[in-house]
């Protein structure tokens, strides 16, 4: 570069610095009269971005013992309330349509039948070491996808440790992967319009595409709708959330969307860690085993009404969710304006990330947290969603998460049966 170019920039970079310094002077201003939650100092431009590790629910669960477990922190320049203690935690069509208990029962058996499924695939390997993770992950898939579609994306050959993946499925992950990146654009506003690591562009192309395949799916069952006429029924969610968006409202594809983003893989990865844990401790292991023998014994498969009259499996269950929820944190929510929660002020447009994982490991809270445990759970009210605040695997309130009964239902059914089925021994 040479010393006329460098000079020409100098305007621009002493511009830079003075509105920097401005909107620092602004910032500190304006939260001078807020008492806000305790939290390390900042660095400028990053905030406290340089406080966290590649598991940042870890990162926060420490800052949170040094500082409160209540929180202020900025991540670039946008302000963060992180929440890790339960005492701090104090959509009509999902919830009455899609999601309803009586729905969730009629899919029962699309969910054993893909069970079935899993189970003959494992057993056909015999003695050979079995990947459980994709085996689950495929079944996942199948399960929300019939659920949703009628018609099953992945398929579960037992001659074959590769799964055909669609192109609706590839397109699904891609989109999962695209979403998980750290982009700086969403914490330093102002470089947006620079997309400095072209998430912007990719998610502009993925958009498109997936919007292609999801309208031409969409398009496809109206069709086929107009031509059963009048007689037709609603099968499945597509249906449900066809007749209720007759015509062609925005809403109808991000919510189908929507289904399949938060059905894939949560169900199957909280099996695997229950499966993990029980590996690990045999005696646990052996004592769910013979509670479902007792209970169901082997003429058939488990179903969910069994596992009522199963307290020790459904302790298994909690106690997986409270070590390893599947989402550390829960979805982060905006303060619309100032706030107080306990004795701070929370800035208006703050984001509140609640630190789930945290608080499943407070030892405040869980005696020996640390340990898997699910004779914690026997004889306690504790529930899911629990009103106590301290296991929040799915949220709680009026913002629990939808899904949770199809959720739950999807790991019960899945875990019981191979528990039923085999016996898993570690490497």
């Amino acid at each position: 570069m040479s010393d006329s170019s460098a000079l020409l920039l100098l305007p621009f970079l002493a511009a830079f610095l003075v509105l920097w310094i401005l909107s620092l002077a602004f910032l500190k201003k304006r939260y001078s009269r807020l008492r806000l939650p305790p939290g390390p100092p900042a660095l400028p431009i990053l905030g406290h971005f340089h406080k966290l590790s590649l598991d940042p629910h870890k990162s926060l669960q420490s800052l949170s013992r040094t500082y409160d477990p209540l929180m202020f922190l900025k991540f670039g320049s946008v302000p963060v309330i992180v929440v890790s203690s339960p005492e701090m935690s104090i959509r009509q069509i999902c919830t009455t349509q899609l999601f309803a208990p009586t729905k969730i029962k009629s899919f029962q058996p699309i969910i054993l039948e893909e069970v079935r499924s899993m189970l003959r695939s494992i057993d056909a390997e015999g003695k050979q070491k079995s990947c459980a993770r994709s085996k689950l992950h495929a079944a996942s898939i199948n399960i929300i996808s019939m659920m949703a579609l009628g018609k099953k994306l992945q398929m579960n050959e037992s001659n074959s440790t590769a799964n055909a993946s669609s192109h609706l499925t590839s397109l699904l992950v891609e989109s999962i992967e695209l979403s998980s990146i750290f982009n700086i654009s969403d914490w330093v506003p102002w470089l947006a319009w620079m997309d400095l690591q072209g998430c912007e562009q990719k998610s502009k192309v993925l958009g498109g595409k997936l919007q292609k395949v999801w309208t031409e799916i969409i398009d496809e069952r109206r069709q086929y709708r107009n031509i059963v006429g009048p007689e037709r029924r609603d099968t499945d969610f597509l249906d449900i959330l066809i007749s209720v968006f007759e015509a062609q409202d925005p809403l109808l594809l991000p919510l189908l969307a929507d289904i399949f983003a938060g059905g894939t893989d949560t169900s199957s990865i909280t099996v695997e860690w229950a499966l993990a844990e029980l590996i690990s401790h045999p005696s646990k292991r052996k004592r769910v085993q013979d509670e479902i023998d007792e209970v169901v014994g082997n003429s058939r498969l488990v179903e969910q009404d069994d596992v009522q009259n199963m307290p020790y499996f459904q302790a298994v269950i909690k106690e997986t969710m409270r070590l390893h929820p599947v989402i550390p944190f829960l979805v982060p929510r905006m303060a619309k304006q100032e706030c107080r929660i306990e004795d701070f002020d929370i800035p208006a447009n703050a984001l509140t990330f609640i630190n789930v994982w945290a608080i499943g490991r407070d030892e405040n809270v869980w005696d020996n947290s640390l340990d898997f445990s699910p004779e914690r759970f026997l004889g306690s009210d504790f529930d899911i969603p629990c009103r106590h605040f301290e296991l929040l695997p799915f949220g709680s309130g009026r913002r629990v998460c939808p899904g949770m009964l199809l959720g739950i239902t999807n790991v019960n059914l899945m875990l019981a049966c191979l528990l039923q089925a085999f016996d898993f021994e570690p490497d």
